[in-house]
């Protein structure tokens, strides 16, 4: 699905999720990357304030997303909102302008942040105030900021844990066998996983991963 790089322009995981189009409330396979980008400790044990992605533990926790606010849908009815005007605009100066269309881009968009089940091809040819329009009503509903059902997802995560692996640090030494840090790694438990996983992130945290694989 994705991973916590701190490069990309999302802030939380609903915003990602809404984004990709995931299909909520059915079985979803979803990969979660570079986990160690989460941490909600600092290497002294202090909780670290304000982390992205912090809906990732809601989604752990509960199986569901909430939709606290939408940004996305309120930039596509300005967008809309402006496009109507200048069109208006156009039209009262005397200009001729055809009948228009929104396209595909923000029909995919109207179709996304309004969890809409039309086609994308049926709303590509609504016009501008027709786009508008709906995006305003169903503004209004309730069902627009549902939260997204993860209940039945499979949540697979992954990332870096130096601190359960020693040898990582040995990692630039070229002489060393790729056998000896395999026989190294072979020698860490569930319990040394874990140990280091509350060295990043808080117990009740590190309960919602489940078994280390």
């Amino acid at each position: 699905m994705t991973n916590a790089d701190s490069t990309t322009w999302h802030t939380s995981v609903v915003s990602r999720l809404s984004e990709s189009g995931a299909l909520e409330g059915k079985p979803t396979f979803m990969l979660v990357d570079e986990i160690h980008r989460f941490n909600t400790l600092d290497h002294e044990g202090n909780p670290v304030p304000n982390t992205k992605f912090s809906d990732f533990w809601e989604l752990l926790s509960d199986g569901r997303l909430a939709r606290r606010e939408n940004p996305d849908l309120q930039f596509l009815i300005a967008t809309l909102s402006y496009t109507v005007a200048e069109q208006a605009r156009r039209r009262a100066a005397g200009e001729e302008i055809p009948d228009p269309t929104i396209g595909i881009w923000e029909a995919r968009q109207l179709k996304s942040q309004l969890r809409l089940i039309d086609e994308l091809e049926v709303l590509a040819r609504m016009t501008p105030e027709q786009a508008l329009k709906r995006a305003r009503h169903e503004q209004v509903v309730k069902s627009v900021y549902e939260p997204i059902d993860c209940s039945r997802s499979l949540i697979l995560i992954s990332g870096n844990l130096d601190e359960a692996f020693t040898m990582a640090t040995a990692g630039a030494e070229a002489d060393v066998d790729a056998d000896v840090f395999a026989a190294y790694a072979d020698k860490v438990t569930v319990v040394d996983v874990k140990a280091a996983l509350t060295r990043r992130f808080k117990p009740e945290q590190v309960a919602h991963f489940g078994t280390p694989t």
